[in-house]
């Protein structure tokens, strides 16, 4: 889903990693032969396809988000969070390794186990 608590770096005070996976979502990729491996390798084809297409993305955002961000903001945000500076090679490597290691980051495990608490007091 898309989280507008990240949009353009703005973020909530406790929350997950940018690209949160859950350790349980991993395991349940793991269930199938090959689940996790081809998860991670359709993340990495969509972001690249997305990082392809990068100039298009850019205008659409700046329209999308015109009356929240100046022009050159929204620009900047998405290069940098699709590496345009890295060469193809490099940058699918580099968010690869971000998404095989989402599973582990504490602070998307943090936030759920908070979340996971909340809902039992709810009861």
């Amino acid at each position: 889903h898309i989280d507008y608590g990240y949009i353009f770096n703005n973020k909530v005070s406790l929350d997950a990693a940018k690209i949160a996976i859950t350790s349980d979502l991993k395991k349940l990729f793991e269930l199938y032969k090959y689940g996790w491996n081809d998860f991670v390798k359709l993340c990495v084809s969509s972001w690249m396809i997305l990082r392809q297409n990068a100039s298009e993305l850019i205008d659409f955002a700046r329209v999308a988000f015109a009356f929240l961000y100046e022009s050159n903001e929204i620009e900047l945000f998405l290069r940098d969070s699709l590496k345009l500076d890295m060469s193809s090679e490099n940058a699918e490597k580099y968010i690869k390794n971000k998404i095989q290691n989402a599973p582990k980051q504490w602070n998307t495990k943090f936030k759920n186990a908070v979340h996971g608490f909340a809902q039992k007091m709810k009861r």
